[in-house]
């Protein structure tokens, strides 16, 4: 069944589309989908971790759709996951990493500046929000995650109920032995990700010191992405 975001949206009862408030998701039931009396669609706001099942039962110049089901979801982790990642030299990586890591779960990305960042422009608000939110659509999820303004390294601190880990490739303890020391005793969790080249010796001793633990992915040296999506869903599939 296709899913819909509508912010600030209540479903109760019934819901009017129209060209001029909503032309995108117009333009995608009459268009794209051509909708068709008696179909139903899923609609959230993100507000709650509530769905609501809705029934097309008017179309025309306006697409009127009939309240018959609202659920509550259990897309989201128990737990809210941050995703503190080094900016990539090519910005098609960035946006590989914001919809695979919001169907991972991510609930907060914060883009790092680091001593071998080379790019440290991140595409537009606009074209990041559309990525976030096609993927929340189509992963299930409620929540749409929020995009933090780059943040240099030395600057980053890590809030005292969250257990922070960043990849290493001299890490002596896999991020699952982690997990299952610490798990459920957090609120929260934050995964760092250096850039092409790794983190600096110095800046990992910076983040240790911040209370970040190095975990090990193998003994092989992945590209960041790679990196990053592997050790999100260790973490999804943990808690």
């Amino acid at each position: 069944m296709q899913r819909f975001y509508l912010p600030q949206t209540n479903f109760d009862h019934q819901l009017t589309i129209s060209k001029e408030k909503y032309p995108d998701l117009f333009h995608q039931l009459k268009n794209v989908l051509r909708a068709e009396i008696g179909d139903q669609f899923i609609f959230f706001s993100g507000k709650d971790t509530n769905e609501s099942v809705l029934e097309l039962t008017e179309s025309g110049k306006e697409f009127y759709f009939t309240a018959k089901e609202t659920r509550e979801t259990k897309t989201e982790l128990p737990n809210s996951l941050t995703l503190i990642q080094a900016v990539p030299q090519k910005s098609e990586k960035w946006e590989w990493i914001l919809q695979k890591g919001t169907e991972l779960g991510v609930s907060t990305f914060i883009p790092l500046i680091t001593e071998r960042t080379q790019r440290k422009i991140l595409p537009k608000v606009e074209r990041m929000e559309k990525i976030l939110i096609e993927a929340v659509e189509q992963s299930g999820r409620v929540k749409i995650p929020t995009i933090t303004t780059p943040l240099a390294l030395e600057k980053l601190t890590l809030p005292a109920n969250t257990h922070s880990f960043f990849a290493s490739l001299h890490g002596t303890q896999s991020l699952q032995d982690h997990i299952k020391t610490k798990h459920p005793r957090f609120e929260s969790i934050s995964i760092i990700i250096g850039p092409e080249g790794g983190l600096s010796p110095k800046e990992e001793d910076f983040l240790i010191g911040t209370g970040a633990l190095p975990f090990s992915l193998g003994t092989r040296a992945l590209r960041l992405e790679t990196a990053a999506l592997a050790s999100l869903a260790i973490i999804s599939s943990s808690i």
